[in-house]
């Protein structure tokens, strides 16, 4: 078919909406309205269509990958209801980002300052300046001793990051306020793929160096078993998203994996969602502010791939983000999500935040929907984690109260057809204010009789299955890869 030149109608088909603060009532509706209008507000708005669709993926698992100073920077409970709330599935970021965590679940604060502050005088007090914002260096000095203490304890061999933020996890889990104790609380793999440029390499440099002095063993950091173990995690997912917040170790780290299973021998399977928001750009050359689309060339993302990046601060960015995925849903919301085929919704162990059955709907029963075999019975327990945070669900089919279903309704039948692969989903929770997706089985690491983890076998990886799928709402997604003026050619 020959192409044609847009016409002036073609360019001019989508007008832009303007921003009604009279009935913008949430962050939510502040979202939704920033993709209808101009300039970095529209690719914020892009970024949370493109997180919505990963999501919303039951087959997608969704890796995040944060960088900078998010923790002093106010964003620990952000990033922390991420991941309690299941928005994400793997985190990856800084040192710094995880070791700033860990000084606030000791219930250390960090401080409002000054740019302009006397940084001599901070010195004087043992106080250090990120920007404006204020930490006590003695007590990362505390901090640091106690990291140190946990290596003392452990075992004198090689351990990835994620096996020891894990144990330091376990120790900051008494503060449930905390990003690194909630990964171990909900058995979320988190990387710190450059572990040593941080104040933990800190304290493990002392580990080692105590160690050498006694002529004791040290433990020591594999960062190639780091690959390994999240190489695993990648092959063993139908699709995969990708979040970052900055760039630096963490978008690289991540990014890499895929080209990491090509070199192993495995199927291609690029990252088939990627969303992210940072102050660097792409003309210098450098990874944080790199495209996705120079991504693409690397191999790193699907031809296809919804892609949306947006230059914003991460302290404004990042809040909106979550804030806008994480919406409370009303009936109306629950069935435009079942009808894109996440059709199973079921209650999650944690009762007293869950919304509660007060029985099967009269309008469902005679369709045999308002009741499921429990879960534990067919897939075993589902919660990702050690066993002791494993919880089997043994509750009816999400019947919201106010959810009518008409004889004639499509959703119904569409629901009886899948029911097989409603189990497969694997979607668990809908809370008062957060619609919590834990979409991917845990993975466990697998290991011969030499305790080195292994990876699958290329006949067990499930094979990449592009399934075109629709937004949540009105915005067009497609446009994010398919630009109006690109030259896309138009058939005639």
């Amino acid at each position: 078919m020959a192409s044609r030149k847009p016409t002036k109608a073609d360019l001019t088909a989508v007008p832009i909406e303007h921003l009604d603060l009279e009935t913008t009532k949430t962050v939510a509706d502040l979202v939704d309205g920033y993709k209808h209008i101009s300039f970095q507000a529209r690719t914020l708005g892009l970024c949370a269509s493109v997180l919505e669709n990963a999501m919303t993926d039951p087959k997608c698992t969704v890796f995040f990958g944060g960088a900078g100073a998010l923790t002093p920077g106010g964003l620990r409970k952000v990033m922390r209801d991420m991941v309690e709330f299941g928005l994400v599935d793997v985190v990856v970021t800084t040192g710094a980002i995880a070791y700033h965590d860990f000084y606030e679940a000791h219930g250390y604060r960090h401080y409002r300052s000054s740019p302009d502050a006397d940084d001599i005088l901070l010195r004087e007090h043992f106080l250090d300046r990120v920007y404006d914002t204020l930490a006590d260096e003695s007590l990362f000095r505390e901090c640091d001793e106690e990291i140190a203490a946990l290596a003392d304890s452990l075992e004198p061999r090689s351990y990835s990051s994620r096996e020891f933020l894990a144990m330091m996890g376990k120790i900051a889990e008494k503060d449930p306020n905390s990003l690194v104790g909630t990964c171990y609380r909900k058995g979320i793999p988190y990387f710190v793929p450059a572990l040593n440029d941080s104040s933990v390499g800190i304290a493990l440099a002392k580990h080692h160096h105590d160690r050498v002095k006694a002529g004791r063993n040290p433990i020591a950091i594999d960062s190639i078993k780091d690959n390994y173990e999240i190489a695993q995690v990648k092959l063993k997912s139908p699709r995969t998203g990708v979040f970052y917040v900055g760039g630096g170790t963490p978008k690289n780290y991540i990014s890499q994996v895929e080209v990491i299973q090509e070199v192993m021998g495995y199927p291609e399977n690029p990252h088939m969602y990627a969303a992210q928001i940072t102050t660097d750009v792409p003309q210098w050359g450098g990874l944080s502010g790199c495209t996705f689309e120079e991504s693409q060339s690397w191999g790193k993302f699907h031809k296809d791939a919804k892609m949306a990046q947006s230059l914003v601060d991460a302290t404004i960015g990042l809040p909106l983000l979550v804030g806008e995925v994480s919406r409370p849903l009303g009936p109306s919301d629950v069935a435009g999500i079942l009808m894109q085929d996440l059709l199973l919704l079921r209650l999650d162990d944690a009762a007293s935040r869950a919304v509660g059955l007060s029985g099967t709907r009269p309008d469902l029963a005679d369709r045999r929907i308002g009741r499921h075999a429990p879960v534990d019975e067919i897939r075993g327990e589902h919660r990702p984690g050690p066993a002791p945070a494993r919880i089997a669900v043994h509750e009816d089919l999400l019947a919201l109260p106010e959810f009518r279903v008409e004889e004639s309704d499509e959703l119904v039948d569409l629901v009886e057809r899948r029911s097989r692969e409603v189990l497969d989903a694997n979607l668990l929770v809908l809370e008062p204010g957060v619609f919590d997706l834990e979409r991917v089985q845990a993975v466990a690491l697998e290991a011969h009789d030499d305790g080195i983890p292994h990876l699958p076998q290329p006949s067990e990886v499930p094979l990449h299955v592009c399934r075109p799928r629709e937004a949540r709402d009105a915005t067009a997604v497609d446009r994010v890869v398919e630009h109006l003026h690109d030259g896309t050619s138009l058939e005639g």
